[in-house]
């Protein structure tokens, strides 16, 4: 079965009581967007483009979404970040998997590993994501934070970390070890996959 039809399919049943005709809606995001992956991801500015005019379908659209992100979120907060890899991964995926330009977001933890701020630390162009360490030990210093992990998108879809990645999550590991934090992780996030730093001895 196409996959790209039961996505449409999908969606077309959540447009049922937003829209008079959620068929064509529905084909047209999709058309618009090209996955329902990127439109899970899309920006509010871009989701409200999308309308015709008349059309009053975004803000319920919208409100619905943010619904999804934050149970999605919520499972996150309810276990230490030393433990909720797999639900991360899920949550990073649908927040910034599908986004056309990279984005970097830290987690911060306890001292027991509970998540105290998700935080956006840059965004850019693939070659241009500027990182600041000097901001993110400030940030961490502040909220007096034990744990972190990084993450950040790959538009490419190729969920393998860069040189420059490399680079980045060797030059925090080894401040983070300055400043007595635990770098858990840095995640490398396409649409449908996720890669660890970890994983690959990294840190």
């Amino acid at each position: 079965m196409d996959p790209q039809s039961e996505n449409w399919r999908h969606l077309t049943s959540l447009l049922v009581p937003l829209h008079p005709d959620p068929q064509d809606l529905a084909r047209r995001l999709l058309r618009r967007f090209g996955s329902l992956a990127a439109l899970t991801a899309a920006s509010d500015e871009a989701v409200r483009s999308s309308a015709l005019d008349g059309e009053a379908w975004p803000e319920a659209f919208l409100c619905i979404r943010k619904l999804m992100q934050e149970g999605m979120r919520e499972r996150v907060l309810r276990s230490p970040l030393t433990k909720a890899r797999a639900e991360l991964e899920k949550y990073l995926i649908m927040a910034i998997g599908a986004l056309r330009h990279e984005r970097m977001v830290v987690f911060f933890g306890d001292t027991q590993g509970n998540l105290i701020s998700e935080d956006v630390l840059a965004e850019g162009s693939d070659a241009n994501l500027s990182i600041s360490t000097r901001a993110l030990a400030a940030r961490a210093m502040c909220l007096d934070a034990r744990y972190i992990v990084l993450a950040h998108n790959h538009p490419s879809g190729i969920a393998e970390p860069s040189a420059a990645d490399i680079e980045t999550t060797v030059a925090i590991a080894t401040l983070c070890r300055q400043l007595g934090i635990v770098l858990l992780d840095h995640l490398i996030v396409t649409r449908t996959e996720t890669a660890s730093c970890a994983d690959r001895g990294l840190l």
